[in-house]
C-alpha cells in the first residue's frame, strides 16, 4: 500500500507484466476515472491530483507498457496508441469497470479519443490535456529530438539540469524544488547507479518514423464529442494551437476549454486551477448520472 493507493499488476495479451496505482474510493457509485500518461510518462505524474479526485470515487493510474514499472516491450513497434488501448481495456476489465472517465495527456488524449470510436460503451466523459485532433508539427519534431537519445546522468542534480534543458521552453517560473519533484516522476535510478529517464529508449522511434500519431483524428474527436469533454491547453504548448482549440468548440459547442498559464506541453496536474477545474467537470458528470 502506497501513499492511499495499491500497486496493482496486470497481464497483457501477449505477456508483458503492466504496473498501475489503483486509489480505491471503497467501491463508491461514482464512474471511476483512469489517467492515460503521455508518450514519455508514468503513473507518478498524477501524484498531486489521484488522492484528490479520490476522495469520492477511484482512480486508476497506469504505467503503459515500457514506462515506469510495467515491462519494457521487445517490440518497440509495439509502443503505439493501438496497442495501449487494448492494454487498458484488459486493465479495465480486470478492474471490473464497465464505465469509465478518461483523462488523458498527450498520447493518452489520443487513446481517449480512440476508445470514445471503438468502444463508446465504455466511456463516461473525456478530459484532453494539451492534446487535440491537430498535432502540430513543430511539437512533435521537439520530442523527436530527445526521446530515448538522452545520456545517463551520474547523480540527481546532473537529471535535474538535463530535464530542465529540454523543458524549458514549456513551463515558466518554476521553483528549484518544483523541477527536482517533476524530474525525479520522469527519472530513475538504474542499477549501475546511474539515472536516466523512466522509459524504453525504443518509445523514440516510432515517433522519428512518423507512425506514433493516427493521421487523422478529427473522426475520432467528433465520436469522443458525444460525451462531456473537457480540453486543458497549456499557453506555452507547441503541440495545441488555438485554431485547433476553436474548430473544437465549433464542433462541440459544450466542450470545456481551460487555457493553463506558465504551461506548456503538458500541464502536470499540480496546478490548483487545473485539479479544481477536473473536480468541477467530475461533479457535473455526476450530476449527469
Amino acid at each position: 500500500m502506497g501513499q492511499g493507493f495499491q500497486e496493482r499488476y496486470l497481464t497483457s495479451d501477449d505477456g508483458l507484466r503492466l504496473h498501475y496505482r489503483d486509489y480505491d474510493a471503497n467501491a463508491s457509485h461514482r464512474a471511476p476515472v483512469i489517467f492515460l500518461t503521455g508518450l514519455t510518462r508514468n503513473a507518478r505524474d498524477y501524484e498531486a491530483i489521484a488522492p484528490r479526485l479520490a476522495h469520492n470515487r477511484q482512480v486508476l493510474c497506469p504505467d503503459p507498457r515500457g514506462r515506469g514499472l510495467s515491462d519494457y516491450d521487445p517490440d518497440p513497434g509495439n509502443y503505439h496508441p493501438t496497442t495501449h488501448v487494448r492494454d487498458t481495456l484488459k486493465l479495465l476489465d480486470e478492474a471490473g469497470i464497465e464505465k469509465v472517465i478518461c483523462i488523458g495527456t498527450s498520447m493518452g488524449g489520443i487513446m481517449s479519443m480512440m476508445m470514445a470510436q471503438s468502444v463508446p460503451e465504455r466511456l463516461a466523459g473525456i478530459v484532453l490535456n494539451d492534446i487535440g485532433p491537430v498535432v502540430h508539427t513543430a511539437g512533435v519534431a521537439r520530442i523527436a529530438d530527445y526521446v530515448g537519445l538522452l545520456e545517463p546522468c551520474d547523480d540527481w542534480a546532473a537529471a535535474i539540469e538535463q530535464c530542465k534543458d529540454f523543458n524549458s521552453t514549456q513551463y515558466a517560473n518554476v521553483s528549484d524544488e518544483e523541477w527536482e519533484v517533476f524530474t525525479r516522476r520522469h527519472y530513475a535510478e538504474r542499477e549501475d547507479g546511474k539515472i536516466t529517464p523512466d522509459y524504453d529508449p525504443g518509445i523514440g522511434n516510432n515517433l522519428r518514423k512518423g507512425s506514433a500519431v493516427p493521421p487523422d483524428l478529427w473522426p475520432l474527436y467528433d465520436a469522443a464529442s458525444q460525451f462531456p469533454m473537457m480540453v486543458l491547453r497549456g499557453e506555452l504548448t507547441d503541440i495545441l494551437t488555438p485554431d485547433t482549440v476553436a474548430e473544437m468548440k465549433r464542433r462541440n459547442p459544450d466542450l470545456i476549454a481551460l487555457d493553463v498559464p506558465d504551461r506548456g506541453h503538458t500541464p502536470t496536474f499540480d496546478e490548483s486551477m487545473v485539479i479544481e477545474a477536473v473536480e468541477r467537470f467530475l461533479a457535473k458528470i455526476d450530476e449527469m448520472a
